[in-house]
């Protein structure tokens, strides 16, 4: 899992679109959960899965959630783009 900042009310989110994970990057090795292919061959985006419950039952405020890196492609993100989806 991987920290990302967001509201606790949000919907499913991505955070970024960001290059290839360099070869030497920790999650290097890790699949894209989605495709299985390599997060060092094409841009990659954050998609939050969740905050812990009694957070999630305070709406309306930020809150550090867990994320899982994906390939854009594979979130639906515009691999082009910059900035939050």
């Amino acid at each position: 899992m991987i920290p990302i900042r967001a509201r606790t009310d949000s919907p499913i989110t991505t955070s970024g679109v960001r290059p290839p994970l360099r070869p030497n990057h920790p999650l290097a090795d890790t699949p894209c959960p989605v495709c299985d292919g390599p997060l060092t061959a094409e841009p990659i985006t954050l998609v939050l899965v969740g905050f812990d419950p009694e957070t999630r039952d305070e709406p309306h405020i930020w809150a550090t959630g867990g994320s899982v890196a994906v390939h854009a492609a594979c979130a639906g993100v515009d691999g082009d783009g910059d900035g939050d989806s």
